[in-house]
């Protein structure tokens, strides 16, 4: 994850700046608000983002991508964006326009038009201006308690820090194959038209699996058969037993529960939102921790 926005751009223009009080929780109250004498929220944003919200992420948007003149210079072609994402006819495009066309988007649209938005913007960029985007959106995102943040170039309804920064820390420094399965796990859960929660609860299994597979050396283990060799049952130094069955019986799991690897049947779990977000997390984590441990040598 990016880290703390350099000074010399914090105060680049208002509804930019962003105090360390983001990293409480949210927005502090006002003088009115602790006297009772307007209200004060602490409750999530769960997928609607109110005027607050949509008028801070504006001014991030307005500033990293409108402002050519400014600092930051406009970090996309205002005519990519007004022709791949927006639909636009090319002859039709003029700053103007383009500029009232991310604004209805904004403040008219359903909350999820602006979640794409945002993602469509992530992903038009790249590097240090990517970082950059998705540093100032998230801590505006958090600030206003939305039920939503930028991990990788998707939006997601993740909102704990932890958990965060496990999916992110997994994706960046994981082997290829795992980072790949994890990236699919995202895509299929932030998929908000056409969401697979099941396919992306096995992709987060998958990346479990190659981190695994890469631990013991064979390209072809399955995780059951991967954890079993570096149980201490097996490998002098290897991981508890108690710790690796309880890694099997999960993967079991996700093996046997009907509509994850398999068909729904009568009795099964039915995959959802939740129960993706979990395994991707706890998989992230697993991830984190195999790559960890070969990377220092040692078993837990």
């Amino acid at each position: 994850m990016i880290g703390k926005v350099p000074s010399s751009w914090v105060n680049h223009g208002p509804g930019v700046l962003v105090s360390d009080e983001v990293d409480n929780g949210g927005r502090p109250p006002r003088f009115s608000q602790r006297h009772g004498y307007t209200e004060y929220s602490t409750a999530i944003q769960h997928r609607s983002l109110d005027e607050r919200t949509r008028t801070d992420l504006w001014n991030v948007i307005e500033l990293m991508f409108l402002d050519g003149s400014g600092q930051f210079a406009a970090l996309v072609d205002g005519q990519k964006v007004w022709t791949n994402y927006l639909g636009k006819i090319w002859t039709g495009y003029s700053s103007q326009r383009y500029r009232d066309a991310l604004w209805r988007t904004i403040f008219d649209e359903e909350w999820y038009r602006v979640c794409d938005l945002i993602e469509a913007l992530v992903q038009m960029t790249s590097g240090d201006s990517q970082g950059l985007f998705v540093e100032f959106a998230n801590r505006q995102l958090k600030l206003n308690r939305a039920g939503c943040r930028i991990v990788g170039e998707y939006v997601t309804e993740i909102t704990d820090d932890a958990e965060i920064t496990s999916v992110e820390t997994a994706i960046e420094q994981s082997s290829t194959e795992a980072r790949t399965h994890l990236r699919n796990a995202i895509s299929l859960l932030a998929n908000r038209d056409d969401p697979n929660f099941g396919k992306s609860i096995s992709e987060s299994m998958a990346a479990a699996e190659a981190a695994a597979r890469e631990m013991v050396g064979n390209p072809k283990a399955q995780l059951n058969e991967a954890l079993k060799k570096i149980s201490r049952a097996e490998t002098p130094g290897g991981f508890h037993r108690a710790l690796v069955d309880g890694w099997i019986s999960l993967y079991g799991f996700a093996g046997d529960e009907g509509g994850i690897r398999h068909a729904i049947r009568e009795g099964s779990v039915t995959p959802s939102q939740e129960l993706a977000q979990y395994f991707l997390v706890i998989c992230s984590a697993f991830v984190n921790f195999v790559t960890t441990t070969i990377a220092e040598g040692r078993r837990a």
